[in-house]
């Protein structure tokens, strides 16, 4: 089952901050305070999330993510505990179930730089 929703962010898949709280077993306002806690280069977070607002079940506009494949790689570095071992190790094998545009296979050889 794919995870991600479609958008056009940067023309690329995208997964919400609601999907990586569920996917992850984490509370939503704890995922959005680790996205805007992330320590990285402006331009990799310009280019890789996208604050947005949804509305809730009780008709709140609400802060909420969209993430493309590279944001998700490097935010999923920043949780720990099992439950995130467990979905890091899925994506590694399968990241096309979580990103259909996804690199499917690790390449097969290792540059050496001299």
């Amino acid at each position: 089952m794919t995870l991600l929703t479609i958008h056009n962010f940067k023309n690329q898949p995208t997964i919400s901050s609601l999907r990586v709280a569920e996917l992850f077993g984490r509370q939503h306002g704890k995922v959005l305070r680790t996205i805007r806690a992330v320590q990285c280069d402006h331009n990799f977070f310009r280019q890789n999330f996208r604050e947005v607002t949804y509305q809730d079940g009780a008709g709140r506009r609400l802060p909420s993510f969209k993430i493309t494949y590279a944001g998700f790689n490097f935010l999923i570095m920043h949780f720990v505990g099992k439950k995130a071992r467990e979905v890091r190790a899925k994506i590694i094998v399968d990241p096309a179930a979580f990103f259909p545009q996804a690199p499917t296979e690790a390449p097969n050889q290792i540059s050496h730089v001299s």
